[in-house]
């Protein structure tokens, strides 16, 4: 007997779940840590109407983009599939508190750490009343980072726990602290804008010379978030 077309795409997509049911579920679940469903399209590096009709099944995602969403919520994309445990940040929070996930990838205060693929390992539990008040920042926009090296001492200690602001407006590069990735590896750094495209990127520690970074050199140049508070963690 000759199977229908239906019944082979069940056979081929067993385990993965349909665009009506478990992934687009997970795809409306992961778009509320956004502003607006636009946003969270942006991170998925597509246009609104396109994430739209992933979420209500009209269209196939793409890897890229899936992958994209994958990165920026903090999900693998396993769990994206409908396969595996829900993530950390999905349990029920305590009353006025928000889970800022912690990634594995150490911001280097030295000569450069090589970027690792981002991944959560955890997730730290903040009151959002204060993260608000306090720091002005959209807790959604957090991540918590590592800082190894000693070439912003003594502002940020090694071993210090970044807590980095990575949204929109924080990575426009300015005047502040910073954590950027160039040429493949991941620091923290002092950044000051400069006329003609120029960005001066220097150590706090004077032993650690500054130097210039060209944005229209096509150097692998990106920042990657603001560093809204270092917290030295110490064992007693």
């Amino acid at each position: 007997m000759v199977r229908s077309k239906l019944e082979r795409e069940n056979e081929v997509g067993e385990g993965v779940p349909s665009f009506r049911g478990e992934l687009g579920k997970r795809l409306r679940e992961l778009e509320k840590q956004f502003k607006n469903r636009e946003a969270a399209a942006k991170a998925a590096l597509v246009a609104k109407s396109t994430f739209q009709n992933w979420v209500e099944g009209k269209a196939d995602p793409s890897f890229e983009g899936l992958a994209n969403f994958a990165r920026k919520t903090g999900v693998s994309l396993d769990w994206l599939a409908g396969r595996g445990a829900e993530p950390q940040e999905s349990q029920e929070a305590p009353p006025h508190m928000v889970a800022i996930p912690f990634f594995n990838v150490a911001a280097s205060a030295g000569h450069g750490a090589a970027a690792r693929r981002e991944h959560p390992v955890d997730y730290l539990w903040f009151n959002e009343a204060w993260l608000r008040q306090s720091y002005g920042v959209n807790p959604n926009d957090l991540k918590l980072l590592a800082a190894k090296g000693e070439s912003m001492s003594p502002t940020i200690s090694p071993n210090a726990v970044l807590m980095v602001d990575c949204g929109e407006d924080a990575r426009q590069a300015g005047d502040g602290i910073f954590v950027v990735r160039l040429e493949g590896d991941i620091l923290v750094k002092r950044l000051q804008r400069l006329p003609g495209s120029q960005i001066k990127v220097s150590s706090d520690n004077p032993a650690y010379e500054p130097f210039m970074v060209r944005l229209d050199d096509g150097i692998d140049f990106a920042v990657l978030g603001r560093v809204v508070v270092a917290v030295d963690l110490k064992r007693l």
